[in-house]
């Protein structure tokens, strides 16, 4: 074998080792960014479920509270409240004719604040 190709052959063999050394490089970063770009999109889909989970809780105290009697309805809100972690408030409210209450109900998840609303009329005799 000639001097050159032997330096040659050196050089293309140092050459590989620096070419697998930038490719496992790349596979690192690209592994990285794709564990968190998974961890983000689990961490959103947790976020959501949770968001999802509140709105029924607060979906089903209204459904609850639009049927108990109307006398009963300042009770039950407060029974309601302090067995759940929703924030429910009876504000009473009067129009030229009717009278009734406004009932709002509360929950707040990952920073932002879930809210229903609930109007019932005294009923006519």
């Amino acid at each position: 074998m000639t001097r050159s190709h032997r330096q040659n052959h050196r050089r293309r063999h140092g050459y590989m080792l620096f070419e697998m050394l930038v490719a496992m490089a790349f596979m690192a970063a690209a592994t990285g960014i794709a564990l968190r770009t998974h961890q983000a999109r689990m961490d959103y889909d947790r976020d959501s479920l949770d968001r999802l989970r509140r709105q029924l809780v607060i979906e089903n105290l209204a459904e609850q509270l639009a049927s108990v009697p109307y006398s009963q309805i300042s009770t039950t809100a407060s029974e309601l409240q302090s067995d759940s972690d929703a924030e429910v408030s009876v504000e009473p409210f009067e129009t030229e004719s009717k009278q009734g209450v406004h009932l709002t109900i509360k929950m707040e998840t990952g920073g932002r604040l879930l809210r229903h609303h609930l109007w019932r009329l005294e009923p006519t005799s």
